[in-house]
């Protein structure tokens, strides 16, 4: 038992250097850092969309229509006069529950699959 956790440690320290090493070969590279900032505005547009968001993205008002972008409708309006930067984040809230609900059903069939395999 003792023999298992000496040789374990240098296994663990490894590892440790490992990440270490990868975390600022990642923190060094620009756009790797400017696509991750990217990703993380979007998941946090996704899913906090109903609270930012301060139009309704499907309330049509056709004194709006096509307005440029300003600072009340940032992405400006579509031919209905429905927001679109509200649409836009709604949009990104539906994109992250159907990869969630797809991840979740592939690993529900590969867990089977791989269970029935072994």
């Amino acid at each position: 038992m003792m023999q298992a956790a000496i040789a374990a440690a240098p296994v663990a320290a490894g590892h440790a250097r490992s990440a270490s090493r990868a975390w600022r070969r990642f923190a060094s590279h620009r756009p790797a850092l400017v696509g991750a900032i990217l990703v993380a505005v979007s998941l946090a547009a996704g899913i906090l969309a109903p609270w930012l968001t301060p139009y309704s993205p499907t309330a049509i008002a056709m004194d709006d229509a096509l307005l440029a972008p300003s600072l009340a409708h940032p992405f400006g309006t579509d031919a209905f006069g429905r927001d679109v930067a509200s649409r836009v984040m709604h949009g990104a809230r539906f994109s992250l529950e159907v990869g969630v609900v797809s991840r979740l059903i592939a690993l529900l069939i590969g867990t089977s699959l791989g269970l029935v395999a072994g």
